[in-house]
């Protein structure tokens, strides 16, 4: 089947101001003549080869319609020189329009098609790659932008998170006192720590008279003071009996009033007594310049008395109750009486050491 004059119009059912004004019959001669002047350049161009003006208008007529030929026709009666002229010409107008109007339709569905097909790819594949982006971004760890831009410049080292540290002030009477923190040396007073953890910390002050244990609290961002007069101080010791005392290796003597001089801080003290079987460690604290009391508080024992006979038994003057007899003593020297009914009385002297004493009174025998 042949395309008509107006293909693009009839097919593609077009609209808007162009494809209306060709759709209607009493403008059908102004747009043939607007399709015919604008062929007009092109054929002029090619007017060299074409050399049967005449047999391609009849041809041209022969298809176009009863309109177009009438038109076609009165361009050929013009009794101007031209007018052959200008029939060939229309009649060139009408085959370029009608070449046009047969492949722009054909060339506008491809273009279509191409476009449709664009449009489909990209509905799909989006999808896709949202997928894509969603899977990676669940499966790979977030990556956390850089703190500042010093990290990132080469040559420039990462800057170090800041961390939370106080201070200590240590000062001594007198001065040059060695600093012991946590068992470390430190330095000499006066000083001045900056780098100690939050916490608890055991501290030492070392002097030529002696050493000051302290436990100092630091507190982050704040600085913690000690201060310490660094002489001796003294000892009292009170004691029931009479005691020896050594620290270490070293016997520690007492003066004429039971007390001794020692350096200032904590001391561990032997304290011991061999006919008694006393032995114990006492830990004092000895504060410059100040007197220190140690009371010794032996351990209790006990004295058991039994007699042949029966009789009761008295200890530091004291009933304690019939043979046998249990009582409850400190360590020492003590008196025990024992009244048989006869009342001969037998007296005893003992001595009363950590180990359970057990007297026993035969009254058969005189005394």
């Amino acid at each position: 089947m042949r395309d008509g004059p107006f293909p693009l119009a009839a097919r593609a059912g077009a609209s808007g101001p162009r494809f209306a004004a060709c759709a209607g019959v009493p403008d059908r001669a102004a747009a043939v003549r607007a399709a015919a002047n604008t062929a007009a350049s092109w054929a002029r161009a090619r007017r060299a080869a074409w050399t049967d003006a005449e047999a391609t208008l009849g041809r041209i007529a022969s298809e176009a319609s009863a309109p177009e030929r009438a038109l076609l026709a009165d361009k050929a009666a013009a009794p101007d020189a031209d007018a052959a002229t200008d029939a060939a010409h229309t009649a060139r107008r009408w085959s370029v329009r009608k070449t046009i109007g047969r492949w722009l339709p054909r060339g506008g569905a491809v273009i279509a098609v191409l476009a449709l097909s664009g449009t489909a790819c990209a509905f799909w594949l989006r999808p896709l790659g949202s997928l894509g982006s969603t899977t990676r971004s669940a499966t790979r760890a977030p990556v956390s932008a850089p703190p500042n831009a010093a990290q990132i410049v080469p040559g420039i080292p990462a800057p170090v998170a800041h961390k939370a540290v106080g201070r200590l002030s240590a000062t001594s009477d007198p001065t040059g006192a060695r600093v012991l923190v946590d068992g470390k040396p430190r330095g000499f007073t006066p000083l001045t720590i900056g780098d100690l953890a939050p916490g608890v910390h055991a501290v030492v002050l070392d002097g030529a008279a002696g050493s000051v244990h302290r436990p100092v609290t630091i507190i982050a961002d704040q600085t913690a003071e000690i201060a310490e007069s660094i002489f001796a101080g003294w000892v009292s010791v009170v004691a029931p009996f009479d005691v020896t005392i050594a620290e270490g290796t070293r016997a520690l003597p007492l003066d004429g009033r039971n007390q001794l001089m020692l350096p200032p801080g904590r001391h561990d003290l032997h304290l011991q007594n061999r006919a008694l079987g006393y032995e114990d460690v006492r830990p004092v604290e000895v504060t410059p310049g100040e007197m220190t009391t140690l009371s010794v508080v032996p351990p209790r024992t006990t004295i058991t008395v039994t007699a042949s006979a029966p009789a009761s038994v008295w200890i530091d003057g004291a009933p304690a109750g019939d043979a046998p007899a249990t009582a409850s003593v400190d360590l020492g020297s003590h008196d025990v009486v024992v009244k048989p009914a006869d009342r001969s009385e037998r007296k005893f002297t003992v001595t009363a050491t950590v180990k359970p004493l057990r007297l026993d009174v035969d009254l058969s025998k005189a005394p």
